[in-house]
């Protein structure tokens, strides 16, 4: 469904990174998004990410637009390794200050145990972004559900989830530990 209040708490630390995909706020200048969103594995380029907008709907940019610094991604994304599909940009101000951002975390009380003979957890939960078969800038949220393996040691496991792409959303759940290849 759209998101028509981009600013409220919820939303405003999710933007769109150089008006093509989803970015959201880890810190006040660290922004979390895919790799394939900054770097071409077909090519083995770096692609031109200058900016990123939290809030933006449609053309409206409440928070205004802030300029990358660096970008980071996993050697192994840069290697080929569609797992790893995940990137940091460093911003050059500190735009999470005005907006908030989130941090990474669990609430274990939302996850049951999976019926599979491989055990794991599930929780049900959702996803936010900006779906490139929707109109540009608008940003929209689904409901899915996640898939934890493991609850520990939770920095090493991955975490999957069945709505890869929903309603144009294409997410990525991981959480890994990363040698990063710089640009700049």
């Amino acid at each position: 469904m759209p998101v028509t209040d981009t600013t409220t708490q919820a939303f405003r630390m999710i933007g769109q990174v150089e008006n093509l995909c989803t970015g959201t706020l880890i810190s006040p200048r660290l922004v979390l998004t895919a790799a394939h969103c900054v770097f071409d594995q077909s090519t083995q380029t770096w692609m031109d990410v200058k900016t990123f907008t939290p809030a933006r709907n449609l053309s409206a940019d409440p928070f205004g637009s802030v300029e990358v610094e660096r970008i980071h991604a996993p050697n192994s994304y840069i290697a080929g390794d569609d797992r790893q599909d995940l990137a940091v940009l460093v911003l050059k101000q500190p735009i999470g200050l005005k907006t908030g951002w989130l941090k990474i975390g669990w609430d274990l009380q939302g996850f049951q145990s999976h019926t599979s003979v491989l055990g794991g957890y599930k929780a049900n939960g959702t996803i936010t972004g900006y779906p490139g078969d929707k109109a540009d800038g608008s940003m929209w949220v689904a409901a899915c559900e996640f898939y934890v393996p493991s609850l520990m040691p939770l920095l090493l496991c991955e975490v999957l989830m069945k709505c890869l792409i929903v309603d144009g959303i294409r997410q990525i759940a991981y959480i890994k530990i990363f040698k990063s290849t710089r640009l700049g």
